[in-house]
């Protein structure tokens, strides 16, 4: 991998969060680079590919200890798909299942053991028209699921 920079960003308050960013181009697509950010200590913090300033293709977080604490998909910075929360341990605790257009329409979560348990859609009502008195409801409902 080619490191291209090196560059130690400022948080909120000015304090330095020193994390080192290696980018490489992927292999599919030139535009879509994939990132790597770390912790001041030199541990891996994210992996992520980006494209044109946005996150475009698979993100993962880590925890300081190295266990993976999140994943997912992201398209053109919007989440799709899975999103996989985890404990410090590794052990995944909640899925969460994302549209084409970002909006969470399933959740899950997961045992002690590991084990995902029954999930359930998520009640998303979208009615971008309102509903006038004395008058026919022209707008579209969405209940979060196809």
């Amino acid at each position: 991998m080619k490191t291209m920079k090196t560059m130690k960003r400022v948080g909120a308050a000015g304090t330095a969060l020193g994390l080192c960013m290696a980018c490489q181009s992927g292999p599919a697509d030139p535009s879509v680079q994939v990132v790597k950010a770390y912790y001041a200590s030199g541990q891996l913090r994210q992996t992520s590919a980006v494209q044109h300033g946005q996150f475009h293709g698979p993100v993962v977080w880590y925890y300081r200890n190295g266990a993976r604490k999140t994943t997912a998909h992201f398209v053109q910075g919007v989440s799709v798909g899975n999103t996989v929360l985890f404990d410090s341990t590794g052990k995944p605790v909640e899925r969460h299942v994302y549209d084409a257009t970002g909006r969470m329409i399933y959740v899950s979560f997961y045992d002690p053991r590991g084990r995902s348990s029954d999930g359930g859609l998520l009640p998303v009502i979208d009615a971008p028209d309102t509903i006038l008195r004395g008058r026919p409801f022209a707008g579209s409902i969405h209940f979060g699921y196809a």
